[in-house]
């Protein structure tokens, strides 16, 4: 029986604010030239709410079709691709021509590529700073269609995908084509692993509470050790490390603590609208930033990194309500004319 898991879009929130702390800190301090290690070292663990992301969005998607009793695999490409698409194009390709126009605005000048700012195909970087991370759930939920056409061709698939990730980065090889760099990177197995944690959810294997509390406490005091120590026997250690954290917290909290949420939660109206605030974060801090008063106290300093996060929620949850929400409504109501069910989205 499919359970109704508030957590997971708390768990969306959490991994957003994280995502925004680290981006909002750094730029802060590179705008009032003014640092503190502890703070910074705090932020720098937040970019690890995307790989937070990427274990939910593996989880999500496999949850959410699993209990269907037919899998429609051109509905499920449309609707991801408006789930996608519809919020981010207005703030991917507007910030684009903004910065065609105005190239001083971007912090760090880059080469920008219109191909990937439009469509999220890898082939530079696009004006959204962030959206390099869409690129990748874009080819996870093409690559998991295959499951919903043959699941014995998508576990032989997922099997040596994984091999082949593995043995090629471990090999060092370099590609030139960003497709390959794509398909070969290590964040895919983020998606694999939040894959292998839906299918132990729908087939209600139990694992010991206690097992899982100490193995959650080992891999997030590693990974804690691994950041402060610069540790990183292999380019993808950290991560990993955190993955396997999050992998046995989402576990925890799904089969011990899972508790049904108000609507008007505050962790969920985070959740809900986490997607608007990962997309629009990015220009809008760099343009507050700009503006506020130089400072040399601590005190204000701090200040400024809360009241700017809480700007970003509250434009990110209005960009959700006005925009997102109906938006893609209307998107799918023109395109399936009878709407589309309802699914829990990554």
């Amino acid at each position: 029986m499919k359970k109704q898991l508030d957590i997971i879009q708390v768990y969306r929130g959490i991994a957003a604010l994280m995502v925004v702390v680290h981006h909002v800190v750094p730029s802060l301090g590179y705008f009032q030239n003014f640092h503190y290690s502890w703070i910074d070292f705090f932020a720098s663990l937040g970019k690890y709410g995307v790989d937070f992301f990427f274990i939910l969005s593996g989880f999500v998607i496999n949850y959410s079709n699993a209990y269907k009793t037919e899998n429609n695999v051109a509905k499920f490409v449309k609707n991801r691709i408006i789930r996608i698409y519809v919020p981010y194009l207005p703030v991917g390709v507007g910030l684009y021509f903004l910065y065609l126009l105005l190239p001083s605005l971007s912090q760090n000048p880059r080469n920008i590529s219109l191909l990937t700012s439009f469509t999220l195909i890898p082939h530079g970087s696009p004006a959204l700073a962030v959206a390099w991370t869409l690129s990748f759930e874009m080819f996870f939920y093409l690559i998991y269609s295959l499951c919903l056409i043959n699941k014995r061709v998508w576990n032989i698939f997922l099997t040596f995908w994984v091999l082949l990730i593995i043995g090629v980065n471990s090999a060092g090889l370099q590609f030139t084509s960003p497709i390959l760099e794509l398909f070969f990177s290590w964040y895919n197995l983020e998606f694999v692993l939040g894959y292998v944690l839906s299918l132990l959810v729908v087939t209600n294997i139990v694992l010991n509470r206690g097992i899982i509390i100490l193995l959650s406490l080992l891999f997030f005091c590693s990974f804690v050790l691994a950041m402060y120590l610069s540790l990183s026997p292999y380019p993808f250690f950290i991560n990993s490390v955190f993955s396997l954290f999050s992998f046995f917290l989402i576990y925890y909290s799904i089969v011990y603590r899972n508790v049904k949420l108000k609507h008007n939660n505050f962790l969920m109206l985070i959740g809900n609208s986490s997607y608007s605030l990962y997309l629009i974060h990015g220009p809008l801090h760099a343009f507050i930033e700009r503006y506020l008063p130089q400072t040399e106290s601590l005190i204000v300093y701090m200040f400024y990194i809360f009241i700017v996060v809480v700007i970003c929620v509250l434009v990110g949850f209005f960009y959700y309500k006005i925009f997102e929400k109906y938006f893609i409504k209307v998107v799918k109501d023109t395109i399936f004319e009878s709407g589309f069910p309802k699914s829990i989205t990554p």
